[in-house]
């Protein structure tokens, strides 16, 4: 049985059924009949902008790469490769410092990531991710980050001024600090989730430093509610999300009603029915869901879809791309936070030219930071496009 996604790419609807465990058992008949009819060219980019190709290599069998070309599957085992690579520098590393947090007694929890990967499927390459991510509480943070440069690994702060003003303004934003190493590992360093001021939030923190780690309702709530943050833009999300559900019908039957009533409770309830509507959307042979969706959430549910399988070929910006999240949205405060990051957030290029400046002249610029980054921008999207358009004509004269 083919996922429900009939108006969608034959690209996206093989990707949401090769990304899927087991897929073999569940869709064989579905999967052939789509690969004989694939532009491999277009699947690829979505593999790679998915990052599942993992979980897509291993799923594919014998007899069905006979059907891929030696381009394809060439580009599939690089992908696969670099991945792999990855996931055992993050497992040396955190392996290493696992030990030494429990050595130093510092209450910590690694989540989502190669846990999440080793808990979901019992397997730490399974799924990808590109970094690591560490919760601790808020006053271990000094030690942790200590412990972290003893083992190598340098903060995206360690050569900033801590006086400066880009510095000040980033560092009361931030949620979590980037470490990273020469050999690639990147990880996160997380003293709370999300908007501290977040009573989920909270709650989910609590939970994650108290509790053993196991399969439980608030952990999936969790997951739904970090997916929905950036309207599950990657589809490696949803397929977690789904077969995190699986793995709790088996031991708690009721999972679905206490979900609801846990998000009902955090005010947290659209970012859980977002992704309940996509897993019956996309999966609802293996996961029966018991949820009716209003016309609003529908379009929601339709928006993520199309951004699927906007990766193909990624678009430049336009008016209607930038406004369009706004409409989607009803929460008031997210489109608030979502505009505030937009124009405001800083990154490390806007924190170093706001260090740079001294004086009055940094508080002067403030106000005109919006613009410089709307330019800036502008700037980088138009070198883009200049660069595909060279390629293109390159290849055009090539051929």
């Amino acid at each position: 049985m083919e996922t429900d996604i009939s108006n969608s790419s034959v690209e996206l609807k093989l990707l949401a059924l090769l990304s899927f465990p087991n897929a073999v058992s569940h869709w064989p008949e579905s999967i052939l009949a789509l690969l004989t009819k694939v532009n491999q060219e277009k699947f690829i980019y979505l593999i790679r902008f998915h990052r599942v190709a993992l979980v897509v290599s291993r799923n594919l069998l014998p007899e069905w790469k006979l059907l891929l070309t030696a381009a394809f599957l060439e580009q599939l085992q690089q992908q696969t490769t670099q991945q792999l690579q990855t996931v055992r520098q993050q497992y040396f590393q955190q392996s290493r410092l696992q030990k030494a947090f429990n050595d130093a007694g510092i209450t910590h929890r690694f989540f989502k990531g190669l846990a999440l990967s080793q808990q979901l499927y019992q397997d730490i390459a399974w799924r990808f991710s590109k970094d690591i991510d560490l919760l601790i509480s808020f006053d271990d943070k000094d030690q942790a980050s200590l412990l972290l440069m003893q083992f190598g690994f340098v903060s995206e702060f360690a050569e900033l001024p801590t006086t400066g003003l880009g510095s000040r303004i980033r560092q009361a934003l931030q949620k979590d600090c980037v470490f990273t190493k020469p050999d690639g590992t990147i990880l996160e360093l997380h003293w709370r989730l999300d908007n501290a001021h977040c009573k989920f939030s909270q709650y989910m923190a609590k939970q994650y430093l108290t509790q053993p780690v196991g399969f439980s309702v608030d952990e999936f709530v969790y997951l739904c509610v970090h997916a929905a943050k950036s309207k599950c833009h990657r589809i490696k999300w949803l397929v977690d999300v789904a077969a995190y559900a699986l793995k709790l019908q088996q031991t708690v039957p009721d999972w679905q009603i206490s979900a609801e009533a846990l998000a009902n409770k955090y005010s947290v309830a659209s970012q859980l029915r977002l992704m309940l509507l996509l897993i019956k959307q996309c999966y609802s042979n293996l996961l029966p869901i018991t949820i009716q969706s209003s016309f609003a959430e529908q379009k929601r549910v339709e928006a993520v879809l199309t951004s699927w399988q906007l990766a193909l070929f990624p678009k430049r910006a336009t008016l209607q791309s930038v406004i369009k999240p706004f409409f989607l949205m009803s929460n008031l405060s997210y489109n608030a936070r979502l505009l505030f990051n937009m124009v405001f957030w800083p990154n490390m290029d806007d924190v170093r030219l706001l260090n740079r400046l001294t004086f009055p002249l940094n508080y002067l610029f403030l106000p005109a930071f919006p613009c410089y980054k709307v330019l800036r921008y502008l700037v980088r999207v138009l070198s883009q496009l200049i660069a595909q358009h060279n390629v293109k004509r390159s290849n055009d004269t090539a051929s």
